[in-house]
């Protein structure tokens, strides 16, 4: 049986493969079809050679993040919104790609029975035979799965962390409404969760090769699932085992989340800073007439951190007794000051007690990227004029637990960009 295809309908299957990755996530947010394109892609490449394989998952990966990255065109900086965008994509592309090319790249059956048969390429060329994986026995294809299914967790903790991280859309967190699956995360952090997903859609792109193969094996081919089903079963018992015996609440703690719609074109504007606190006040005083324990306003929601801001937020706290939380510039004496002037600014949160005192503060570990700070910028200062990006901030150095001692808890914050970072969170 020849495993042929023309090269647009490969391209095609990979591009769907990309989208169906991308859907699986808001807004279209269909969790199944995060089951479906991994294994969708590994069937795009099959039978393909090293290059063509890693062009496949490429085109896939180019798809998703084109997908999924759309709202960075909503930055109100157009050119270096689609640039980022374009960029962005192209660069994390290469991680799927590089996880299609491994995966038929380390399938050893494939090598081994090529060469000692008709002594084609290890994985077939032009449509050759899909030697592998039809010479496989059950058990083979099995171990094949399990590796693929590691090496894309091994491709979600390398892109974490790798030039700072960006690990937008992790496969794993498309389940996120699935309580009885997601309760392994506990256990493995989201990555286990990815491992399933990945391991179950490999198994199942094995079924559909070996039907592409030879149509007459029908249900027998199933039992390829029967590993990954198995898995699967175990992992949802003790899922719902979590979900059933969730211990009742000692108490509850109720937060007044505050967050304003300010256009992003205003938030740069010093001339609005007034505006955008006196709104800030207004919906804070109104959520307050809840009583609340604890009032939270959003990142960078303090416009300017000037005397009299200072002395209205700790006004509004002492007059209502509650605990707040909110986001703003905070700055210190650089290490290696020269000047007065020489300061390190931080991405920060504050923790206020209800008398108005300063408890605690946050600031933020995980910078953006060309956002908060300009990488390279000391070697290539001309970057800056293409990107509105003025002065870098700093890296917080720490974890930094807010203890709300009346209210008999211990909390913590993460700033925009850092709660997409497991080890982070």
């Amino acid at each position: 049986m020849k495993f042929s295809w023309p090269p647009k309908a490969r391209y095609l299957i990979a591009v769907l493969a990309g989208l169906c990755w991308a859907a699986s996530f808001p807004k279209f947010n269909i969790a199944g079809l995060a089951w479906v394109a991994p294994g969708l892609m590994l069937f795009a490449a099959a039978g393909q050679a090293g290059r063509r394989a890693f062009r496949l998952g490429y085109a896939a990966g180019v798809a998703h993040y084109l997908a999924s990255l759309y709202w960075l065109l909503h930055i109100p900086f157009p050119a270096g919104a689609v640039i980022g965008w374009l960029a962005l994509s192209a660069y994390l592309a290469l991680y799927p790609a590089v996880w299609v090319w491994l995966c038929w790249r380390l399938l050893p059956v494939a090598a081994v029975y090529d060469r000692r048969t008709t002594g084609a390429d290890p994985i077939g060329t032009r449509g050759a035979p899909l030697q592998g994986v039809l010479a496989a026995n059950g058990w083979q294809r099995a171990a094949w799965a399990l590796l693929c299914a590691a090496l894309w967790v091994a491709g979600e903790m390398i892109v974490s962390r790798f030039l700072s991280g960006f690990p937008w859309n992790l496969l794993g967190i498309s389940q996120y409404r699935l309580l009885p699956l997601i309760q392994i995360a506990s256990v493995t952090g989201v990555y286990g969760v990815s491992f399933l997903v990945v391991w179950f859609s490999v198994s199942l792109a094995i079924v559909l090769m070996r039907l592409a193969a030879d149509s007459g094996k029908r249900w027998g081919l199933f039992a390829e699932l029967r590993l990954a089903l198995i898995g699967l079963v175990m992992v949802a018992m003790f899922g719902i085992n979590k979900v059933l015996s969730r211990p009742a609440s000692e108490r509850a703690i109720t937060l007044a989340l505050v967050q304003p719609s300010i256009a992003q074109e205003l938030i740069w504007d010093r001339r609005e800073d007034s505006n955008r606190f006196n709104k800030i006040m207004r919906l804070s005083e109104a959520a307050l007439a809840a009583k609340p324990d604890v009032l939270v306003w959003p990142e960078a929601a303090l416009p300017d951190f000037t005397e009299d801001n200072f002395r209205a937020i700790t006004n509004l706290v002492a007059s209502h007794k509650v605990w707040m939380i909110f986001g703003a510039e905070d700055s210190e004496r650089s290490a290696d000051a020269e000047t007065s002037e020489d300061h390190d600014f931080f991405n920060a949160a504050f923790l206020f007690d209800p008398k108005g005192n300063l408890a605690a503060t946050y600031r933020k570990r995980q910078l953006v990227m060309f956002g908060e700070f300009v990488p390279l910028a000391g070697w290539m200062p001309f970057v800056r004029k293409l990107i509105p990006v003025p002065s870098d901030f700093t890296p917080g150095g720490r974890p930094a637990p807010f203890d709300l001692n009346e209210l008999r808890a211990r909390i913590s914050v993460l700033i925009c960009f850092e709660d997409v970072f497991p080890h982070v969170a």
